[in-house]
């Protein structure tokens, strides 16, 4: 992928106008959200093409290097299109942890799990709905990957932005 057409549509999104500046934000978090997953989506761009049609039976057939261990208490849940904000939220409430969820998220998801450990319940949720999550702390961030990815790049395009600034300065 190219970072210059990627910086091009975030930089569009930063213009000295502020009349709109929300909106083009967030069409420019879009647009290079999109030619990122474009780029990604590309055979070969990374060594060889994927097997997406591999299915493994169990996770103990995986490479040592490959299974993550998951350590959080385990939890049963039995749900037929539960809204998932909601789901996160009681899950957030059983871990005792801050769960902050981003308003691009929503849906339903139908689950049965028995005897799971929450971690593993919550990356399920996650994978299924195409969402990521940044802890800090005691508190969980959830969003769309996307979102998040392009938040992420905003910020450290204003870290470089600032460092090249003190540079000047000097």
């Amino acid at each position: 992928m190219d970072w210059i057409i990627v910086k091009g549509i975030c930089d569009w999104g930063h213009k000295k106008n502020h009349a709109d500046k929300d909106a083009r934000q967030k069409l420019a978090a879009l647009n290079a959200a999109q030619v990122v997953k474009a780029s990604l989506a590309l055979p070969g761009l990374y060594g060889p093409e994927p097997q997406l049609n591999k299915v493994v039976a169990d996770s103990n057939d995986l490479p040592q290097e490959e299974r993550k261990a998951y350590q959080g208490d385990k939890l049963s849940l039995n749900f037929n299109n539960v809204d998932v904000r909601r789901l996160l939220q009681c899950i957030g409430e059983f871990i005792g942890i801050n769960i902050v969820i981003s308003d691009s998220v929503g849906g339903a998801i139908t689950l049965i799990l028995k005897d799971v450990p929450w971690d593993q319940v919550l990356d399920i949720i996650l994978q299924q709905k195409g969402l990521t999550m940044r802890k800090n702390g005691n508190v969980i961030r959830i969003a769309l990957w996307e979102e998040l990815y392009i938040m992420e790049m905003l910020d450290l395009e204003c870290k470089i932005r600032l460092e090249e600034l003190k540079q000047k300065c000097r």
